[in-house]
């Protein structure tokens, strides 16, 4: 990854590894307790959530752009949170992902290399309860990997994208002047990882921070069938996700911006 380019202070507030697999109906509610055992040092934080429906990369390019599976509904989403919940693990019957998020304390991004080295842990750790509850075999059907970054503006500049992405002419011309607000969404085929369809989303949204700070969300997520049911498959598809993401980010945004970010290669 040396050639891949690199930033000393991005502005990356969350990342998020996944993958998903078939349903484990026993998955779910007091069954994990021995993974709260487990992890309790790490993650002693627990809540529930609802769960997230199910998501597979479908035919393009018409949306909506993901292929809904109908499977039963898991009853639950538990997250296993650290003291300082900047760290995230979350579990239900069809999926697990790991989180980074910067929280209110603006914490500094640990970097994919130990992302990638705790969510394969995880991974383990998962793979080995499922053994031993006898719960059945995980078989992975998706990975994914996400950067969520927050570009500051002002209140004002909303409308303006071109403020930070490269090349992009705004509404030049409009008998209204600027737009108030802006969004956009771009969606890149990926050929060189894992089994068609894999896609590389990059969508631009107006946001508030809880102080009420007018702010873009810059995010970049990668999805598909890793081409593999196992974890080393998952694995070196994220490695691949990850070279993708990183690439688009700074292929995006404009050179101006760069140095506010640290850019070292």
């Amino acid at each position: 990854m040396s050639d891949l380019p690199d930033f000393s202070n991005p502005p990356v507030v969350e990342v998020a590894f996944g993958v998903q697999f078939l349903p484990l109906e026993g998955l779910h509610g007091l069954a994990l307790a021995p993974l709260r055992e487990l992890w309790r040092q790490i993650y002693p934080k627990i809540q529930e959530q609802p769960p997230l429906a199910p998501a597979i990369e479908g035919a393009p390019p018409l949306l909506p752009q993901l292929q809904l599976r109908m499977v039963p509904t898991p009853t639950i989403r538990q997250w296993f949170l650290s003291e300082d919940e900047t760290e995230l693990v979350q579990i239900q019957t069809d999926r697990l992902l790991f989180n980074w998020r910067s929280g209110d304390q603006s914490a500094t991004y640990p970097r994919y290399d130990y992302m990638r080295r705790t969510f394969a842990q995880r991974f383990a750790d998962l793979v080995q309860f499922v053994a031993d509850e006898q719960l059945g075999e995980m078989s992975v059907v998706q990975a994914e990997l996400s950067y969520i970054n927050v570009i500051d503006v002002g209140p004002d500049d909303l409308g303006r994208m071109d403020s930070f992405l490269r090349g992009w002419p705004g509404a030049i011309g409009h008998h209204l002047g600027e737009p108030e607000q802006s969004r956009l969404t771009l969606t890149f085929p990926i050929n060189d990882a894992g089994q068609p369809p894999v896609r590389l989303y990059a969508e631009v949204n107006p946001a508030q921070r809880p102080n009420g700070e007018s702010v873009l969300f810059f995010s970049l997520t990668v999805r598909g069938n890793p081409g593999g049911r196992d974890m080393d498959e998952s694995l070196k598809f994220l490695d691949a996700a990850h070279g993708h993401l990183v690439r688009s980010f700074a292929e995006l945004t404009n050179e101006s911006m760069h140095e506010s970010w640290g850019r070292r290669a």
